[in-house]
């Protein structure tokens, strides 16, 4: 390939500062000259740089031809076309809103191949900063989110093609904030058995126990079948959940492979699911349920409102939510996963079975969210590693004999503070 640069001309003048950059591909198989203009603003010398720069681009293979498609139409292309593919409807859902509220406003009307480091950096930059500063007053946590969209969309460009690079990697210089990582609330076993008193009787004291006993997740809960219960054997198996996506709620796969499981349920829940699948069938049995098109549609649900239909995730959470501010006494609901996984590491389960209950892909991650300490056990750890020392130092006795040599006497124990090494080794000590 050959380039060269000349002045941008408009209406016979020469503008200032402004080039035409011409890239010479050859001929093709008919003989036609192929060529590609490339338009720059800046000195004469950097529009040199440039050329040579796709000149480079073009020696390594990695040129793309300027295109006039705008960042806006892009990302349409990308959400319509290639991110359906293996996500979830919400997750799809998610990165609409990201595109919709973020993307598009900050950098829609930018050209995808003039995409820039700086351009995105300074979205973040605005993202994060306060309200009365002219910024968006988000989260790193959002910001963090909004990063993983672009770069998604972004290299699916790469490998079509459309651009060279992707301008959102941070080898280019884009800094993401450092997230906040969120403490979950644990309830206590006895903060748990005040919850379970308090929805005894109402259609959410089912939910609460599954949660609290098994650590399932709420769309998993509420798209449970009485199929999927076995009550002799006392175990339940999750095989789907519940999924929001643009066009309503859909029964998927569970969030993932190791999420598809079947989990072993203790007696106070088997009890509670006999008693509730007998009024199911008495229901159906005197016709007071209608609406069997739902049966029909999704399976024998566990939980349904009174006319048969779905127990939606999002009319479950406003009740959840009503809940909550009349007793005071509950949390997020899927903090109730976290508390029944929490209680199980607790109580000396293994961390590889309470791995397989969670549905998780490795027990570090389980440990790494589920395992919290509390003043309770940091006060055992603390007293087992002082019991530790304190016995080690009542057994240690230090003797020294007399100039004679023919006597000695016991020398009282040392205490940790008095557990100082000798002057003359401190020059050998790390500082």
């Amino acid at each position: 390939m050959k380039g060269h640069v000349q002045p941008y001309k408009k209406n016979g003048a020469v503008v200032r500062n402004r080039w035409r950059i011409a890239i010479d591909r050859g001929r093709d198989g008919a003989g036609s000259r192929q060529r590609d203009y490339y338009y720059f603003t800046g000195s004469k010398a950097a529009a040199d740089r440039e050329m040579r720069r796709l000149l480079t681009s073009a020696d390594k293979g990695m040129y793309v031809k300027p295109e006039g498609q705008s960042v806006a139409d892009w990302l349409d292309t990308w959400i319509k076309d290639y991110a359906p593919i293996g996500r979830a409807g919400s997750t799809l859902k998610g990165y609409q809103g990201i595109i919709r509220r973020y993307l598009k406003p900050e950098l829609g009307q930018l050209r995808l191949q003039k995409l820039s480091a700086e351009a995105i950096q300074a979205l973040y930059t605005r993202m994060q900063l306060p309200k009365a500063n002219g910024g968006l007053g988000l989260s790193a946590r959002t910001v963090i989110q909004t990063h993983a969209v672009l770069h998604k969309a972004l290299s699916q460009a790469v490998r079509l093609d459309r651009i060279a690079f992707n301008p959102a990697d941070t080898e280019r210089g884009v800094e993401l904030p450092r997230p906040k990582r969120h403490r979950v609330e644990v309830l206590s076993e006895h903060k748990v058995a005040e919850l379970l008193n308090a929805v005894a009787g109402t259609r959410l004291h089912l939910p609460v126990l599954l949660a609290v006993t098994t650590g399932m997740r709420r769309g998993e809960i509420l798209a449970l079948s009485w199929d999927d219960v076995d009550l002799v054997r006392g175990t339940i198996s999750v095989v789907r959940a519940w999924d929001e996506g643009s066009n309503g709620y859909q029964l998927k796969d569970p969030k993932s492979e190791r999420s598809r499981r079947t989990i072993e349920v203790p007696a106070i829940l088997v009890d509670a699911l006999a008693f509730a699948k007998n009024e199911h069938e008495e229901r159906r049995a005197r016709r007071e349920l209608a609406g069997e098109g739902y049966q029909l549609e999704y399976g024998p649900l566990v939980f349904t409102e009174e006319d048969g239909e779905p127990w939606w995730p999002s009319r479950f959470e406003w009740v959840w939510q009503e809940f909550r501010k009349s007793s005071r006494l509950a949390p997020r609901f899927h903090d109730l996963r976290h508390t029944a996984l929490s209680l199980m590491l607790r109580q000396g389960n293994s961390p590889k079975v309470v791995q397989e209950i969670a549905g998780h892909h490795s027990s570090a991650y389980t440990m790494d969210t589920y395992c919290w300490s509390d003043r309770r056990t940091q006060r055992a750890a603390a007293d087992s590693i002082g019991d530790l020392f304190s016995g080690a130092l009542g057994a240690m006795e230090i003797k020294s004999g007399d100039k004679s040599g023919d006597k000695s006497e016991a020398v009282p124990t040392l205490t940790c503070e008095q557990m100082v090494p000798p002057r003359e080794f401190e020059s050998l000590l790390p500082p």
